[in-house]
């Protein structure tokens, strides 16, 4: 997937998809990216400005699709997420 056409929201969830999948830890009710990373972290890796990050993490959180924590990330649906990229 070329990541350089798809909007800000859409990196986002391609890579905590993808860090699930490579770094996740899976639990009874989600999956924990480990270790977590920081609100800039993950803008600089998605390529968007850590407000921006902010603003879709904070949506994804009101959505259930993922949870976040001083630690981890959990990702509560990882179908869910899975689908908004196919939209």
């Amino acid at each position: 997937m070329a990541l350089s056409f798809l909007n800000a929201r859409s990196r986002v969830i391609y890579n905590l998809v993808r860090l699930a999948g490579e770094q996740g830890e899976t639990g009874a009710s989600n999956t924990a990216i480990i270790p977590r990373l920081s609100q800039l972290e993950i803008a600089n890796l998605c390529g968007v400005s850590r407000q921006v990050a902010n603003k879709i993490l904070n949506e994804l959180c009101s959505s259930k699709l993922i949870e976040t924590t001083q630690k981890r990330i959990h990702i509560l649906d990882l179908d869910g997420l899975g689908k908004l990229l196919l939209i």
